[in-house]
């Protein structure tokens, strides 16, 4: 309630959402009406993007809308393709695809956005820890030393105007320190902050930056 009249006085009407987020622990939130009306309309147990939604409707409802981030930077959107001067391997290609199909059936239950595939077998999928503690956790799962993509994708009813998929320069310093192959990333439904950066920076340590698309 608060922010969305401060948002009024100043006479905003468009925001970008844009940032990290830790899910609350509500019983610990000290709301203002406001909250209290927004929680009682989202309900508490739900999936992170039915929340960040329910938010989004919230802002909209009295007048302020709410931009996607690519709506401003038509850059962050990935074409299709490998951006890097590696390429996948037919491995993992493979890989990609089976992660691609894990993902889709997990989003419709508003599970995770992320998941590390090597060699078939999944090494560890997203769930509230996030995209940089799923990296740092599979790197004693892997087969082998070197080896494993990180597949990121939007869920099949995804808000696009907030929490798309994403990776940037951390997100590959990361990949590099679990020792990962590459990274695989959808396209239209995701956005790489900084992409000629982390293009850059995947050649120089070895990486591919791999873009696919959905049916």
């Amino acid at each position: 309630g608060a922010a969305t009249k401060a948002l009024q006085q100043r006479g905003i009407k468009e925001i970008v959402l844009a940032g990290g987020i830790r899910r609350p622990n509500f019983s610990e939130l000290s709301l203002d009406w406001g909250g209290i009306k927004l929680i009682a309309a989202v309900g508490k147990s739900i999936g992170d993007d039915a929340l960040l939604t329910g938010v989004s409707n919230y802002f909209e409802s009295h007048g302020i809308k709410v931009t996607s981030p690519t709506e401003i930077l038509e850059n962050l959107n990935p074409d299709v393709g490998t951006l890097t001067t590696k390429k996948p391997t037919e491995a993992d290609l493979n890989d990609i695809e089976k992660g691609v199909k894990i993902l889709q059936v997990l989003g419709d239950f508003d599970i995770g956005q992320a998941i590390i595939i090597q060699q078939g077998q999944v090494l560890g999928i997203e769930a509230i820890e996030g995209t940089e503690r799923l990296i740092h956790r599979v790197k004693d799962y892997k087969i082998g030393t070197i080896g494993g993509t990180l597949i990121k994708m939007s869920k099949p009813n995804q808000n696009l105007k907030v929490d798309l998929p994403t990776i940037g320069v951390k997100t590959i310093e990361q990949a590099h320190s679990s020792q990962l192959s590459g990274i695989a990333i959808e396209a239209n439904r995701s956005q790489i902050i900084g992409k000629e950066a982390v293009v850059d920076l995947s050649n120089q340590l070895g990486l591919f930056v791999h873009v696919f698309e959905t049916r």
